[in-house]
């Protein structure tokens, strides 16, 4: 369009205007002259157009390579913090790690490849897959040397790729953290062919746009240049300068182009990342025109002044155009830069609400954050959290922003199908994909909430699922001002909401592993059994609630007593006890008291030596059963040998040892057919040679009186199958008289699980119980001598070393000292204490300290962690140092030594970083004891002080919570060191602040007050771990705000303490006076003891909590040991389970409804604990009164699981297993639907395993029948859908599949 005349002489067209108006009034040759100077000048404003317009292409093209590069670095960081992730890399599970690799991939379409290398540079795993890459070394790319270097994200240069088709690649990598240190480095691969292709839409129409990387190599080319790809070009002068960091513009010589080397090239760095962006013009191209149309006037010039006139206009017509144009694109590189600039920002903000959504320990706090940065940040009219109730099926909302004004309470959502689960929120839930719904108001599908959204000016909304492992456990949902949604923020509320649900997930998984501990604690005392467990000193070291209200004693009076001054009262041990002391075997005995008769069971425990360390005793009041056992004697003798259809191996020997009865499973257990054993010697099948002569001279004597050492007992022995292997067996021996002859029942129970149950059980007491000896002796030896000499010996015995010394760090001489040996030839003592050892001699000693753990060498003469010839000259086979910390600090180690070679199992090594761990804490006291007996000594008149000292000792370390020693500490702290207030303060460092939680003397410093390091000088305190002492407050120069604030309330001096809790400052102990120069230097001594000690107890009690844990994982097994009391039951528990799992998978039970089902399943006999065995194991019909008793297991497995409110949802199914369909069962006679769902589907499962399963009473009827039986039940005893549903899984042959097709 050619500018109107008016526009000819204004702006840009003056000068063409100015040259046809004086084309028409001078002569030709003037205007010649005139145009001719024009046109140059008109050269000057051209070229700052083109510098400007170049130069903010550069920024712009610049800001977009960066928010890319971060956009991934996000994207890699991200991924590599998810506990999946970093469990499966450390697992090896190399399916699992391409999973989420593939995941990645599918998240950005700039992605060519990904790949994860170990931190020692091999290859282990990349997507697209290439197992034949695996395991090569790729120490020496780039981008894995730049993590490595820098410990955070790297972009490297271009360079060729490793492994693929062969083209130039770059890469984007970050750590994989584990604990601190680089696990492996997960990085992603761009082709420099792509990179192009997103930088084609970006290029400047006229210029060349070429990148740069790090090295000054080319990266991408716009145009068809002399070089290729990769090739350097640092030596060109604008790749010179932003290398350098700088941008500008510069018209200079290009020798790489050799047609046009004068170019004009404006440049700019991508920041923080290294690479350059450089736009070239050629000088001849952005100047032709001009140029052409100066030759063009000098040509007319000479023709014809009107001619001349016509060809100035043209000129300047052109010269306008170029103009416009200019204006055009300067405005376009604005919009483009502003855009960048934009997505820049907002890329920003999500890097720093991922980060915010890491420190969140709240589902609040993380939803609350999500739904700021949606309305606050992006700008949406409202935005809500909420998460979908699995059993109501309502989306309950947890926060919102924004204009909300009571629209969540107005209005109910759901996520089934019903009309309020139909919305955005609902459906999203209930597919798993985003909904977005423009113009709302006049969509009929949001009639439910249309008047809502209208009041507060929602025109549209979408809803973003929160997936979690494929899965929605909720939804946030936004709202927009306008009609149309705008679907350009799609991308990021995605990546917005994935955040969200792996921050609640993580969140939702820590409060889960928080009320496991409380669940198995209940779970343990509400044993109904008593049991307790004592020392060799007979005195008690553990015991459960019913022991506690059997004895009548509370827990903490009768710990550390002898039991058999608590319960049973007597004077001395019980006989069993000593028995099995005695015998180191299980012992039992029974006793009357007060008119109640108990079985006391003792099993010992041995320590590593095979010593008799501790026993257990498990305490059963059988006045019932001992009453129905005299009722059914007369009854049961007759039949007491006849029980063809028990689990157990019964025979039936004559008088002369031949066997005349065989059941079945004598038959399974030990081999032999009913017809190969009848007849024969009964010990020469069963018994293993060692014993047949002790067996021939035992019975002789039994066959004539019925009487013998074995009969009436139960011994475990070994039993030897047909095939000649041995096996251990529980052997139960009784006398009958048949036909005036006597005859032995021998009853043989398989007990090798059981065996392998206790002697785990045995070694974890082993482990506990020398933990505990260890801390008993070394926190009793305050003298240091004294517990370098006794330490060595019995570090030794529990490690099962031949010889242990202990080296302390002397800090005079700088080299480690002999501080107690054991077990050493005399010949070996001078020369191993002769002299010091520097850290360079004993290399093992610093590899301890850096591993913060024991470090084990089978063999010590192969080792280089020894001199050469170390070994040799000290006898030393096998060594297992651990090394003595303390704050942080190396103070010593501790070694344990074989003379031959020997592998260390985990065991030993967990028992000697237990004795390191409390030798450095009783090294610790024992230093404290001997400071505080020289202050003692030499400043007696401090006496007092020294009381009070002594109390806080005792209070802050008597608890095993941090709260109460912090509680104690600041309580008590006052009476030794005079101030005015005192504050406790967490160093929270993710916040960077600090958090108050104990004080007093500031009200407005009360709990939960938050802190910034910025806002207060206890930071110092923090950075260089000393105390600060300010003895006027008011000379202290520029103040911080809470120092300001603390001075304003009348505080003149104080002191700050660091206090150190596993060799970091955690929290700081501030005291403060309203005098002066309050505090002494034995002030600031006393505060820092305190604070140090404080530090000791907050360790002490995190050490309490790990031996509480070790001893909960003691308890489990111990439960299940009790559990199986009955042969006839055993795995009964676990086969109504797995037949329960079928009948759950095939109705379509969910994921947590399977879990609960499984522990109904596992559970809903446990109120059999209190049901005698006589009962369980009675081979004939059961009596009506034995048949209530067996009827109120429901009840009383409801009763027993009441308490623990994990087990709301096991406790009905475990109470109405059997209840029946027509509402005649029991213990509540419920109908129908009314019985729970769990009941339902556990009387059918364990209804089919009472049948297919032998019975003392009877054998199995077979598969058959009881498949006919539940059939013909349906409707009467069971519910008929889910008996039809049972039937049918059995009947198709493959009833496994249902639990698998649930996710079982």
């Amino acid at each position: 369009m050619v500018p109107s005349p008016r526009a000819w002489f204004h702006g840009p067209a003056r000068f063409p205007a100015l040259a046809i108006g004086a084309g028409f009034l001078a002569a030709v040759l003037p205007i010649g002259l005139l145009a001719w100077f024009s046109l140059t000048a008109a050269e000057t404003p051209l070229r700052g157009e083109i510098e400007a317009h170049s130069l903010s292409e550069a920024r712009g093209i610049a800001v977009s390579l960066e928010s890319m590069f971060q956009e991934h670095a996000i994207l890699l960081q991200s991924n590599a913090v998810r506990p999946r992730f970093l469990q499966a890399i450390k697992g090896g599970d190399r399916a699992e790690v391409h999973r989420r690799l593939e995941a990645i991939s599918a998240l950005d379409p700039h992605i060519e490849g990904l790949f994860l290398a170990t931190a020692e540079g091999k290859l282990w795993a990349n997507h697209p897959e290439t197992p034949e890459a695996w395991g090569r070394d790729v120490s020496d790319l780039p981008a894995f040397k730049g993590v490595i270097e820098k410990g955070g994200p790297h972009v490297s240069e271009v360079h060729e790729r490793r492994v693929g088709a062969p083209d130039f690649v770059w890469a984007v990598a970050v750590p994989v953290r584990d604990d601190g240190r680089i696990l492996s480095v997960l990085g992603m691969l761009g082709t420099v062919e792509g990179l192009g292709a997103m930088l084609e839409s970006l290029r400047p129409g006229t210029a060349h746009l070429y990148i740069v990387d790090q090295k000054g190599r080319i990266a991408y080319h716009s145009g068809k240049p002399a070089v290729g790809l990769a090739v350097d070009v640092s030596s060109v002068s604008p790749v010179r300068e932003v290398l350098a960091g700088r941008e500008g513009v510069i018209e200079h010589e290009n020798p790489l182009e050799k047609d046009d080397p004068r170019r004009i090239s404006a440049f700019a760095p991508v920041r923080g990342f290294g690479w350059g962006v450089v736009v070239e013009t050629p000088v001849e191209k952005a100047f032709a025109p001009i140029r052409r149309l100066r030759l063009l006037v000098t040509v007319v010039s000479i023709i014809l002044a009107a001619l001349l006139g016509g060809g100035s206009a043209l000129a300047a017509r052109s010269y306008v155009r170029r103009w416009i144009l200019f204006d055009a694109a300067r405005g376009k590189a604005a919009e483009l830069e502003e855009i960048v600039l934009a997505r820049a920002s907002r890329l920003k903000t999500m890097s720093a609400m991922s980060q915010a959504l890491l420190a969140c320990r709240t589902v609040e706090c993380a939803a609350d954050l999500v739904c700021r940065v949606v309305a606050n940040e992006i700008g949406f009219r409202m935005a809500w959290v909420g998460l979908a109730d699995e059993t109501t099926f309502d989306v309950r909302p947890v926060a919102e922003c924004g204009y909300e004004e009571g629209y969540l309470a107005s209005v109910k959502v759901r996520w089934d199908e019903t009309p309020e689960g139909m919305g955005p929120t609902g459906t999203a839930v209930r597919t798993g994909q985003p909904v977005i719904w423009s113009r709302i108001l006049d969509d009929p599908r949001y009639a439910a909430w249309r008047e809502a959204a209208r009041l507060r000016g929602y025109r549209s909304s979408a809803a973003f699922p929160l997936l979690v492992e494929d899965k929605a456990i909720g939804a946030l949902s936004v709202y927009w001002a306008g009609d149309d949604f705008p679907e350009d923020e799609t991308a990021i509320l995605q990546r917005i909401a994935s955040d969200a649900a792996q921050a609640i997930h993580r969140i939702l998984l820590w409060e889960r592993v928080a009320r496991g501990k409380d669940e198995w604690e209940k779970t343990f005392d509400a044993i109904h059994d008593p049991i307790f467990i004592h020392d060799m000193q007979y005195k008690i070291l553990l015991a459960n609630r019913a022991y506690q209200e059997v004895s009548g004693r509370p827990f903490h009076d009768i710990i550390g007593m002898p039991y058999y001054e608590v319960f049973p009262r007597r004077e001395g041990p019980l006989a069993c006890c000593l028995a099995a002391r005695e015998s180191q075997e299980e012992e039992e005995e029974e006793e009357e008291i007060s008119g109640r008769v108990y079985r006391f069971h003792s099993y010992p425990i041995f320590d590593a030596e095979r010593r008799l360390a501790s026993a257990i005793h498990l305490i059963e009041d059988v006045t019932a059963e001992k009453a129905s056992a005299e009722a059914l004697r007369e009854s049961e003798e007759k039949f007491r040998g006849i029980a063809a259809a028990a689990s157990d191996a019964i025979i039936l020997l004559d008088d002369r040892g031949r066997v005349v009865f065989w059941n079945d499973s004598a038959g399974r257990i030990f081999g032999y057919s009913e017809d190969e054993a009848m007849g024969k010697d009964g010990h020469l099948l069963v018994a293993p040679a060692r014993y047949q002569e002790a067996f021939r001279a035992g019975y002789a004597a039994f066959s004539a009186t019925g009487t013998g050492p074995v009969v009436g007992k139960t011994l475990e022995l070994d039993g030897v199958r047909k095939d000649g292997t041995e096996f251990p067996v529980e052997l139960s021996v009784s006398a009958v008289r048949l036909e005036g002859r006597w005859h032995a029942v021998g009853v043989l129970r398989d007990i090798t699980e059981r065996r392998l149950i206790m002697e785990r059980l045995r070694r974890e007491m082993e482990i506990s119980s020398g933990l505990v000896e260890a801390s008993g002796t070394m926190s009793r030896a305050l003298d240091r001598d004294r517990l370098l000499s006794a330490v060595p010996p019995l570090a030794a015995k529990l490690v099962g070393s031949e010889r242990c010394s202990i080296y302390l760090w002397d800090r005079m001489i700088e080299a480690f000292v002999v501080a107690g040996l054991h077990g050493f030839p005399a010949e070996l003592v001078p020369a191993v204490r002769a002299a010091p050892i520097r850290p360079k001699e004993l290399p093992i000693i610093g590899e301890a300290k850096a591993r913060r753990g024991p470090v084990p060498v089978d063999d010590a003469t192969a080792s280089p962690l020894f001199p050469p010839g170390f070994a040799a000259r000290f006898h030393l086979g096998a060594v297992l140092a651990a090394p003595v910390m303390r704050e942080g600090d190396l103070v010593g180690g501790i070694m344990f030594i074989h003379s031959a070679h020997h592998a260390f199992t985990e065991r030993e090594i967990d028992l000697a970083r237990g004795i390191a761990d409390q030798l450095a804490l009783a090294l610790a006291n024992a230093d404290l004891y001997r400071e505080t007996q020289e202050k003692a000594m030499t400043l007696a008149h401090r006496m007092e002080t020294i009381q009070v000292m002594h109390e806080i000792d005792r209070g802050i370390l008597s608890s095993v919570k941090g709260e109460e020693i912090l509680r104690t500490a600041v309580q008590l702290i006052g009476r030794v060191v005079p101030c005015d207030r005192v504050t406790v303060t967490l160093v929270d460092r993710e916040a960077q602040a600090f958090k108050v939680v104990e004080g007093w003397g500031l009200d407005w410093a009360g709990k939960g007050l938050t802190v910034p390091f910025d806002q207060t000088d206890a930071a110092e305190v923090v950075r260089t771990r000393r105390a600060v002492s300010r003895p006027d407050l008011s000379l202290e120069y520029a103040l911080r705000p809470l120092d300001r604030r603390i001075l304003e309330d009348g505080f003149r001096s104080d002191i700050r303490l660091p206090i150190v809790v596993h060799d970091e400052v955690g929290a700081v102990l501030s005291l403060g006076s309203r005098r002066v120069g309050a505090f002494t230097p034995d002030d600031l001594a006393t505060a820092e003891r305190v604070a140090a000690q404080i530090g000791v107890a907050l360790e002490n009690a995190r050490l309490v909590e790990d031996m509480e844990e070790l001893f909960i994982g003691t308890v489990k097994t111990l439960s299940a040991a009790i559990d199986a009391k009955s042969p006839w039951t055993k795995g009964h528990s676990e086969r109504v389970t797995e037949y329960a799992l079928w009948i759950g998978g095939a109705i379509g039970l969910n994921e947590r409804e399977m879990k609960a089902l499984s522990l109904a399943g596992l559970l809903h006999d446990i109120g059999k604990i209190g049901t005698y065995e006589s009962l369980l194991d009675k081979p004939e019909r059961l009596t009506p009164e034995e048949y209530e008793i067996v009827k109120a297991h429901p009840a009383k497995g409801a009763e027993i699981l009441a308490p623990i409110k994990q087990l709301k949802e096991v406790v009905p199914g475990v109470r109405s297993h059997h209840e029946r369909w027509d509402g005649t069962g029991y213990p509540d006679g419920l109908a129908g639907e009314a019985i729970p769902l769990f009941g339902r589907i556990l009387a059918v499962a364990d209804t089919y395993d009472s049948i297919t399963a032998d019975r003392p009473y009877r054998k199995s009827p077979g598969r058959a029948w009881a498949i006919g039986e539940i059939r013909r039940c349906a409707g009467t005893q069971f519910d008929p859908k889910i008996a039809d549903t049972f039937v049918g899984l059995i009947e198709r042959g493959d009833p496994g599949g249902a639990a698998q097709a649930s996710g079982r």
